[in-house]
């Protein structure tokens, strides 16, 4: 397993962003650009030292960004680690951006760029705003459309608008400010081979405990302790279980106000070939599936243990609608009687007939 695939190892120094901006803008990637063309903002290259948070505005949802040292924080997460790349990649396209080609002045056709005015209800615009360190706008834009292709293959651009401007524009680059949470941190939380785990054990409340095994002969998982008169349903469906526990995606993050425990909460218990063991809390909600996890190690998988374990304490995951029922089955599920086969039309009813090779009864 490679450290990489633990996406709570965020953040990345701030004067990486800024000799990224530098170093971009002294570039020419737009030659399909007009010689001339203004930027969208001018000079905020030599301010990006000064950006000091990111607010992005939807309707009545708000995403806020906020600069801790070297590393970037979301606000409404209590400083959950934001995806650094996100960051860099928003802030260099702003500071590059120029205005190619003006658009539409009536607010009538704003919708069709996606250009309106962010605050109204059923906006798909979003307002874009950098903030210094006392909470000045250093630049605020509409952020619109994305227009892919605008400039050659692969060079796509962006409508915007900027605020209290009637004027619409294309931009030459392409600026994502989404809203959502999870569009601003490292979506996947643990991530694994599947045939390298090689022990799962489920404990849900009330149930009795699921313990699956890696059938190194056979090559996939195994069931353990199938009681006599009962199979596996579906041929696939403890691959099924161990695929699923091979990685997760979240849809939002938390701060844990305790331990989950109760009715509510199952755990699953995964072993992987070289010593990892990761313990993945769920908790069932109404209002969004919760994980939480921590890791021991052994050897070379000791010291990611020890970061996966601190970049998840304290901190709950909300999981995509479907993934705990993927990960949290019952024997009931599992298991069921295998079917009797009923004798066919026409086959021969009573006592079966002797084998030709064997005397018949009363014979010498």
């Amino acid at each position: 397993m490679n450290p990489k695939h633990f996406a709570l190892l965020a953040g990345a120094a701030l004067a990486s962003i800024v000799l990224a901006i530098a170093t971009y803008s002294a570039s020419q990637p737009w030659t399909a650009a007009v010689p001339g063309n203004a930027k969208l903002f001018s000079g905020l290259s030599g301010e990006a030292g000064k950006i000091s948070g990111i607010e992005v505005t939807q309707g009545a949802s708000t995403v806020r960004l906020e600069r801790k040292g070297e590393a970037w924080t979301l606000k409404e997460r209590s400083g959950f680690p934001a995806n650094t790349e996100k960051v860099r990649a928003l802030l260099i396209a702003v500071t590059v951006a120029e205005l190619v080609e003006a658009k539409t002045r009536k607010p009538d056709r704003y919708g069709v760029l996606e250009v309106e005015e962010p605050i109204d209800k059923g906006a798909n615009s979003r307002l874009l705003k950098l903030i210094d360190e006392k909470g000045a706008a250093i630049a605020d834009v509409i952020v619109g459309k994305k227009r892919l292709d605008a400039f050659g293959s692969g060079k796509a651009g962006t409508y915007i608008r900027k605020p209290g401007d009637a004027q619409s524009w294309l931009v030459n680059a392409p600026i994502d400010a989404p809203v959502r949470v999870k569009d601003w941190i490292k979506s996947r939380v643990f991530e694994t081979q599947a045939d390298k785990i090689r022990r799962i054990v489920i404990e849900m409340p009330g149930e009795q405990p699921i313990e699956i095994e890696w059938d190194a002969t056979k090559k996939r998982p195994q069931l353990k302790d199938i009681p006599a008169g009962k199979k596996v349903k579906y041929a696939n469906s403890i691959d099924d279980i161990q695929e699923a526990l091979s990685a997760f995606d979240i849809e939002d993050v938390r701060k844990m106000p305790d331990t989950p425990s109760g009715d509510n909460v199952s755990t699953a218990r995964v072993e992987i070939e070289g010593g990892l063991k990761v313990a993945f809390k769920i908790r069932k909600s109404a209002d969004g599936d919760g994980l939480s996890l921590a890791a021991t190690g052994e050897g070379d998988t000791a010291k990611f243990a020890e970061a996966l374990t601190s970049g998840a304490a304290g901190w709950e995951f909300k999981l995509p609608k479907a993934k705990a029922g993927d990960v949290l089955k019952t024997r009931a599920d599992l298991l069921e009687v295998p079917a009797v086969t009923e004798p066919g039309p026409g086959a021969a009813v009573g006592p079966a007939a002797p084998n030709p090779g064997e005397p018949k009864p009363g014979s010498p």
